[in-house]
């Protein structure tokens, strides 16, 4: 009787561990399931945000792009007034001339955009070549205004 209950005495503590052992082996797998679904969902939820991020920038710049346009064909009837009247305009022409080329050249960059299929794969990539186009477009958008700022001061000369 007494080595029956020493015998259990002493596998006692390893049938205590091997259990812990099966449970903790069962916990590490529902942990790195639970890991993958919070990366997965991470992914999605980085994936949406930058699709929000784009649309929203191409929204801004498509409208700012408009804006300068309608203040152009503004200038553009201020020139053909100024030589109505007389006047001469050459050089407000030249300008507003280069202000429609930067715009023009601001659009085909702006296609970018729409070109781009965003996946979680090359998120990386793809936000990478929208901060690059939107940089250009906008490196465009600041040349326009600036000749259609120089159109402006010369017709008031």
């Amino acid at each position: 009787m007494k080595k029956i209950i020493v015998v259990s005495l002493l596998f006692l503590p390893v049938m205590v561990f091997a259990q812990g052992f099966n449970a903790r082996m069962g916990a590490s797998t529902t942990v790195e399931v639970r890991k993958a679904s919070s990366t997965e969902r991470r992914v999605e939820l980085q994936l949406d945000i930058v699709k929000r991020q784009a649309a929203k920038t191409y929204w801004v710049l498509t409208s700012t792009i408009e804006r300068l346009e309608s203040i152009m064909t503004r200038v553009e009837s201020r020139i053909a007034k100024v030589k109505a009247e007389g006047g001469v305009a050459t050089e407000s022409e030249v300008f507003v001339a280069e202000a429609g080329t930067h715009l023009a050249e601001a659009k085909g960059k702006l296609a970018v955009f729409t070109s781009i299929t965003f996946s979680a794969d090359k998120l990386r990539d793809n936000v990478i070549k929208l901060r690059e186009a939107a940089a250009e477009v906008k490196v465009h958008i600041r040349a326009a205004h600036t000749s259609l700022m120089n159109a402006v001061r010369s017709l008031r000369k």
